[in-house]
């Protein structure tokens, strides 16, 4: 079972679609934060969606499991979702996150789920993640890294083109159409 403290809400950003990106901002979570580590939300990165995508974050055991919790096809999840106005499709947006202490550094691991990779290489049930490396003294990020596919399927979009010892305190990701 998914441990609901490790579930972050997304609120989205004033309904804004250009013809290149949507915004998505993490903002709450829906439990207390253990108060030892700086709220996830303190690092959560701006996700950025191209104006094409048909499939978000969402939580697999809306999707995936009936309601007594017995597992659902990847064809019916996905024929469940695309019943979803887009609307419905940002009320599920869903991101899980972790949070591992190394001693000097602490890393934040944000976790989405989607329903459908609907790229070059289709299939159900596609885990993605950022994680962003945060130094334990100063609060300070470190380092920010987020998983791609071959080619140009999925890219990071960071400012100034930094990975290391950024200046920014939310990471932008580009998740571009069918990532």
């Amino acid at each position: 079972m998914i441990n609901k403290r490790k579930t972050l809400v997304v609120l989205f950003g004033g309904g804004l679609v250009t013809s290149f990106l949507f915004f998505a901002f993490l903002v709450f979570s829906q439990t207390t934060f253990d108060n030892f580590y700086p709220h996830p939300g303190e690092y959560a990165p701006n996700f950025h969606f191209d104006s094409e995508e048909n499939y978000y974050p969402a939580n697999p055991l809306i999707f995936y499991y009936d309601e007594n919790l017995n597992e659902l096809s990847g064809a019916v999840a996905v024929t469940n979702y695309n019943k979803l106005s887009l609307k419905e499709k940002f009320n599920n947006f869903t991101v899980f996150y972790d949070v591992k202490d190394s001693g000097g550094e602490l890393v934040y691991q944000y976790w989405l789920f989607y329903v459908l990779n609907d790229s070059f290489n289709d299939h159900y049930g596609d885990w993605e993640f950022v994680q962003v490396y945060v130094n334990r003294m100063d609060g300070g990020i470190k380092k920010v890294l987020a998983s791609a596919h071959i080619g140009t399927t999925t890219k990071t979009l960071f400012a100034h083109g930094e990975l290391l010892n950024p200046s920014f305190k939310h990471p932008n990701i580009l998740v571009e159409k069918g990532s």
